[in-house]
């Protein structure tokens, strides 16, 4: 999702390796995926809800709905 590294190199965020984690993106570095034992939940879940503060102009209760892709006919 290319709206959402944008802004996480734009704000400083979350290092990056976060944000790659937070997006699922397989390690391609065999050697630095053997290294890579934690899930980084904690840090990928603060990563997670500034960026849906961000998505909601930081309303609190705003309503975040998820995209689906449209059926086709």
């Amino acid at each position: 999702m290319a709206a959402f590294r944008d802004w996480n190199e734009e704000t400083g965020t979350a290092p990056r390796e976060v944000a790659e984690r937070s997006l699922s993106h397989a390690v391609k570095d065999e050697t630095e995926e053997a290294y890579l034992r934690g899930d980084m939940l904690e840090r990928r879940r603060k990563l997670m809800e500034a960026w849906a503060k961000h998505c909601t102009g930081g309303k609190a209760g705003a309503k975040v709905l998820p995209m689906r892709r449209r059926a086709v006919a």
